[in-house]
């Protein structure tokens, strides 16, 4: 998968840590499903190997309404102060 240009800041919304490449990559799809613009991070945190999804920064609030509307697909929405 190719990364797109990016012309905004991105936050990652998705990690997945060594072992759950399958359901990265579904989640990738069903993000693009969606309309959305996912791109991939394979930073490391610390020493332990991830992948992260990334969405620009404008949408998340789709991603937000879609996890308030079924959890069980896209995960809890985050709780902010």
């Amino acid at each position: 998968m190719i990364s797109q240009k990016r012309s905004e800041p991105r936050k990652v919304v998705y990690n997945f840590f060594a072992g759950f490449r399958p359901q990265a990559e579904g989640m990738y799809g069903w993000l693009r499903h969606e309309g959305l613009n996912p791109d991939w991070d394979f930073r490391p945190v610390g020493h332990i190997a991830r992948t992260a999804i990334t969405l620009p920064v404008s949408q998340l609030g789709r991603l937000r309404d879609l996890q308030k509307a079924d959890p069980s697909r896209w995960g809890q929405a985050p709780r902010v102060a």
